[in-house]
């Protein structure tokens, strides 16, 4: 190829950038509007942990049964994450601080939680004879 003149010539790196927070390159969505989603998903994210749980709180409400130490330690640790999410969310001055949180590893600090308690065994009625 070179004795006749060819010369290989690479090609140019293709740009790339993180669409959940890009229109583009250099070309980012706006602030506001990706906090508001974000801080969203935090919250939906707890509600759902939460409410494997609710149950026992429920039970609690209506007839003072006792929720497990276990599930009560459980449900401050969401909350105080998801507490800190949203501040670290809010926090953040620019699109791509945002970007750096939220794909960082102590965003993804929910998956750090213990397992679920297992629940407890529903009792089954027994027929009346």
């Amino acid at each position: 190829k070179q004795s006749i003149g060819i010369v290989e010539v690479p090609d140019a790196p293709v740009a790339s950038w993180d669409t959940r927070f890009y229109w583009g390159v250099d070309n980012p969505k706006d602030l506001d509007q990706l906090k508001e989603a974000w801080t969203a998903k935090v919250k939906e994210t707890a509600g759902s942990m939460l409410s494997q749980t609710d149950w026992y709180v429920i039970r609690q409400a209506e007839n003072s049964a006792a929720v497990p130490a276990e599930v009560l330690t459980r449900r401050g640790e969401i909350r105080t994450l998801s507490n800190e999410k949203e501040t670290a969310i809010a926090a953040c001055e620019d699109v791509a601080a945002l970007a750096e949180y939220v794909t960082g590893s102590e965003y993804r600090r929910w998956e750090e939680l213990p397992p679920e308690p297992t629940p407890e065994p529903t009792p089954t009625e027994t027929p009346a004879e």
